[in-house]
């Protein structure tokens, strides 16, 4: 939980405040903890909170799921890492190179996790600088913390807006 609590939410949180987003929303397969600390509005890709997603992969109908995300959904910042990118066909489709750049790349051994903005979220090119140097320098620092122990160092009181520590 602790993991979650700090990646995605809390990164996001700080994507989200470097670039200026105010009511911004993430799509991520990993909502448990994140709703306990992002203050985005949270698109559940696995389909556990979602019944629109749910559907969709209860009938493995991938494609629809990819026209939903990004024509329907179009969540500010996407969280993608296998098997949910790979299952889903998200990472292939074109509209993501279209409508988002990349802010971080985590491999981490077992499956490569990886930050994406909407372009339109992207006030100038300084300020996505700002959020990649971050996701580069704190985020990654935070994230080393919590795997160094991570049952029990993601604080103690976990509330929407944090950032990592």
């Amino acid at each position: 939980m602790c993991w979650i609590a700090t990646r995605p939410s809390r990164a996001d949180n700080a994507y989200a405040d470097i670039l200026g987003v105010r009511n911004g929303s993430l799509l991520a397969p990993d909502v448990g903890a994140t709703a306990l600390t992002s203050r985005l509005h949270i698109i559940d890709l696995a389909g556990l909170t979602d019944s629109k997603m749910a559907n969709l992969w209860a009938n493995q109908r991938w494609g629809e799921l990819d026209d939903y995300v990004f024509d329907v959904a179009k969540p500010t910042f996407i969280e993608l890492h296998p098997p949910w990118s790979v299952e889903t066909g998200l990472t292939a489709d074109y509209r993501l190179l279209r409508d988002y750049v990349k802010l971080r790349e985590e491999p981490d051994g077992q499956h490569d996790i990886t930050d994406w903005v909407r372009k339109d979220a992207v006030p100038s090119a300084d300020r996505l600088q700002q959020a990649r140097d971050f996701g580069a320098t704190k985020a990654s620092q935070a994230m080393a913390k919590v795997g160094a122990a991570p049952h029990g160092q993601c604080g103690a009181i976990l509330r929407p807006g944090q950032w990592p520590t």
